[in-house]
């Protein structure tokens, strides 16, 4: 009974190193993949570099956040105490969204609903810079919304409905609770 005991012993040790090495090579593939080049981002900044957001067409028509000394305010409307968790919420959710594919010379932008979009988004970065999307249609196979970039109408980019779903918030949505601090 003794030999057996060992033998189990030794089996289990070698499972234990087999997944030991296991792991070591995911973990080794995956840090490879990071030098890999990753997706494109429709917006190329970091939330923490964004100075201002602003979204035209949403519930409210036309809704402008920006921040200065690191708060957040609603510019277009003032009377709202902003939640900054939220406002930096958008910050991060808008800077987040991939490119899923590219379209290169489109034949009608109406096709993807961007002959006259129906919402822009404009984000500027502290220090200059801006990028200006203008969505369209949302592709109903894979869910995917198609934008123009900067005005750009030779490419047609399809990003994930995200990008909707944060752009489509009322000013209500960012104002700060009752009693917050």
């Amino acid at each position: 009974m003794k030999m057996t005991r060992r033998a189990a012993s030794l089996v289990a040790m070698a499972a234990v190193l087999l997944a030991l090495l296991l792991w070591l090579a995911a973990v080794r593939r995956s840090g490879s993949q990071d030098s890999a080049p990753r997706k494109d981002l429709i917006i190329p900044y970091a939330a923490n570099e964004i100075k201002s957001i602003r979204i035209d067409g949403g519930p409210d028509g036309s809704l402008e956040f920006e921040r200065n000394t690191g708060l957040w305010s609603c510019v277009s409307h003032p009377e709202i105490r902003v939640d900054q968790t939220k406002a930096g919420t958008l910050a991060a959710s808008v800077t987040g969204v991939s490119v899923e594919h590219v379209i290169d010379d489109p034949e009608d932008l109406e096709e993807y609903g961007l002959e006259k979009p129906a919402m822009t988004l404009e984000v500027r970065k502290s220090g200059g810079g801006s990028v200006s999307v203008s969505v369209g249609d949302t592709n109903e196979t894979t869910l995917d919304v198609y934008c123009l970039k900067d005005g750009d109408r030779s490419t047609v980019y399809a990003v994930s409905t995200a990008l909707t779903v944060c752009l489509d918030q009322p000013a209500s949505y960012y104002m700060e609770e009752e009693g917050a601090d």
